[in-house]
Parts: C-alpha cells; structure tokens; sequence
C-alpha cells in the first residue's frame, strides 16, 4: 500500500518543495572562541540565517568593546538584516573559509543550485501542469523525487563538513536532510505503486 496516491503525486511534490524552501535543513548553535559571542544558524536551501548575540564589555554602563561585531561580521560574512540577525549566501563563503568547511559550502551550494531548479519547476507546475507535463521525460513526482534525494546526499554532506569543523557552528541538528529524504521516498513510491480506488 501507498502512502501517497499516485493522483496526488504531482500536487504533493509542488507542496513539499514550497515547504523545503522554508524549513531549515539545519539548526546549530554556538559560540565564537575568539569573541565569547552567541551564534544561532538556521540553514535553509538558498541561505543561512544567523543570529549574532555579541558579547560587550560595559563599565559604568558604556560600551568598551565596539569592534565584536565587526569581527563578527568578518568572519561570518553576510548581510546584516536587522538588530542581531544576518543572512549569508553560501556561494558567498566559498573562497572565505578553508578545510572542512570549504567542501560543506561547496556541497550546500551546489544543492542551492539544485533546489533552485526544483523550486522553479515546481512554479511551472502550479501554473501550467499540462504544458510543462508534457515536456518532461519523466513524471513530475517522479523528477522531483530525485531532486530531493540529490539534496538529501548534498546537505548530508555538508551537514557531515559542519559537524567536522565544530567550533562556533555548533553541532548541526540535520532537520531537514531527514525530512527531504523522506519526501524522496514518498514521491518515488507513489510513481510506482498504482492506485487501488
């Protein structure tokens, strides 16, 4: 039996690819060595959003230590949205880190570039399913299901490159690596069980 009914396939492969645009694939805290800073990740397919609590030396109520968040800023990259919050693009700190890290934004951009196909196609979907059906070699439910195990192996990789390069990124918590292997297998098996109703 299918948890998915194959006539809701194509539906459901569009419904999980506007959900994995806004569930994080990762969550990790930590602390910066350097600055004794609070740094909080929230890693979704095109960006990491990030939380910056920098720490501040205060005498007599008036702020000592100024430069925390421009090292901050230096070593995190990104742009800053507002207060404590920033988003970075992982293609932007390709050539800004090194070692483990480097192969961990260089997994999780190529991944960029694959949710970005699968998010495209899927607005092609919502809009014209029979033109862009008809143009495909396989089955939507099908494609998408082997863009989200694609993602799946990229984001585990890049998950695996973070938790190899502790420090400040903290432990990486892989929510939705889980969750979009699970839409892979959902997807792939509601192409290929028929339907029984």
């Amino acid at each position: 039996m299918a948890w998915l009914n194959e006539e809701y396939a194509d539906e459901f492969a569009v419904l999980t690819t506007w959900l994995a645009a806004l569930l994080p694939w990762s969550i990790s805290w930590g602390s910066d060595p350097a600055t004794q800073s609070l740094l909080v990740f929230f890693r979704l397919p095109i960006v990491d959003f990030q939380l910056r609590f920098p720490t501040e030396v205060t005498v007599d109520g008036q702020v000592i230590e100024t430069t925390i968040p421009q090292r901050l800023a230096e070593q995190y990259g990104g742009i800053d949205l507002v207060a404590n919050a920033h988003v970075v693009f992982p293609p932007s700190r390709l050539g800004a880190v090194d070692g483990t890290h480097s192969w961990a934004y260089l997994a999780w951009s190529v991944a960029t570039v694959v949710f970005l196909i699968a998010f495209v196609l899927s607005l092609a979907m919502y809009w014209r399913e029979d033109a862009v059906q008809a143009r495909l070699p396989v089955e939507y439910a099908t494609l998408t299901a082997g863009l989200f195990g694609v993602l799946a192996v990229l984001l585990g990789v890049a998950t695996i490159g973070l938790f190899q390069a502790g420090g400040a990124y903290g432990t990486p918590i892989p929510i939705g690596v889980v969750l979009l292997g699970a839409f892979a297998v959902l997807l792939w098996r509601a192409e290929r069980v028929p339907s029984t109703g």
